[in-house]
């Protein structure tokens, strides 16, 4: 499998093509990036390309997700089954050749949840202010392709059958990349979405001036995020500060979080292993387990164990 995740800048407008606000990162199946087409590939190296990877594109469908994450409001999922016997190219196709065994898009645009203070008003008991309703912050959208059962034609006199049981860990593995990166989300953007919006009921304390409500706003802010990564710098954090710690750019704890799936790639957990069957003058190669992990760790495990290894500014390695 692979993955790929495309950040939309702000009014919705693509911007997978400029760095650092968007970035393209890939992972799945297999080793990420690129790898060779089959074409080139002899039925030794088969193995080193059944993969998983992921990569950034817009969608050109979804359907609400009920099935690989349950309580999420709008996360939208397109499914994409590809049969033989051009399933498994048709998917390549997608990332210009490369061989992967799967691909999955992730795509979310660049509007991560800012707190604004309204404006402060005055009663008798001095000034107050509440947080302006966040209505709408950036939501993941998932593409997944694998390859269904059959006898898929890599090229010339080279096939790759695919049974009911690696048809289903092949998707396995695509669900896995949209689970993490959901949990994620969940995990950053929609808990500052809910705290801020929670600040948005009421106002705050009476304070002496409206500059010292602003600053109340803020500590009460702060005080109910429970990761100091999350914990914009300044008194009165303005956009650009709240951005250093929530925007999709490689350093923020949101982009860790978010990238994270990433780690099911580089530790091969979605790398298949493969032997091979002749007849006449084709190769037939077949999947088998060999060292991956489909299913692989649970999202929860994998997001706590990465998420200790986070320090500002840095990214996951081979993103």
């Amino acid at each position: 499998m692979q993955d790929q995740v495309r950040v939309r800048a702000k009014g919705g407008s693509s911007n997978a093509a400029r760095l650092p606000r968007s970035a393209s990162r890939r992972h799945g199946h297999g080793r990420r990036r690129y790898l060779g087409t089959w074409d080139n590939e002899s039925i030794l190296e088969l193995q080193r390309l059944a993969g998983n990877a992921a990569v950034a594109k817009s969608l050109v469908g979804s359907r609400r997700n009920g099935r690989v994450v349950a309580g999420v409001d709008m996360i939208k999922v397109k499914e994409a089954p590809s049969a033989p016997p051009d399933g498994l190219k048709s998917i390549r196709a997608l990332k210009k050749g490369a061989g992967i065994m799967g691909y999955t898009v992730r795509e979310i645009s660049d509007n991560p949840p800012i707190l604004k203070p309204e404006s402060p008003t005055k009663s008798g008991e001095g000034w107050t202010t509440r947080a302006r309703p966040v209505n709408y912050f950036g939501e993941p959208k998932f593409d997944e392709y694998w390859p269904t059962k059959g006898r898929h034609k890599i090229a010339d006199s080279n096939y790759l059958d695919i049974d009911d049981r690696w048809e289903k860990k092949l998707h396995v593995g695509e669900d896995e990349h949209v689970s993490d990166s959901t949990l994620a989300w969940e995990q950053t953007w929609k808990l500052v979405a809910g705290i801020i919006n929670k600040l948005a009921e009421e106002p705050g304390p009476p304070q002496a001036s409206e500059d010292a409500a602003r600053k109340n706003l803020f500590d009460r802010y702060r005080k109910a995020l429970p990761e100091p990564d999350l914990n914009p710098e300044g008194d009165q954090p303005d956009e650009d500060a709240q951005r250093k710690v929530l925007a999709p750019d490689n350093g923020t704890l949101f982009w860790w979080m978010f990238q994270t799936t990433v780690v099911r790639d580089t530790r091969d957990y979605h790398k298949p292993g493969t032997d091979a069957t002749f007849e006449g003058n084709d190769t037939i190669a077949h999947l088998a387990d060999g060292g991956s992990q489909i299913p692989g760790p649970k999202s929860p495990e994998l997001l706590k164990e990465v998420r200790k290894k986070f320090k500002p500014g840095e990214k996951i390695k081979d993103t």
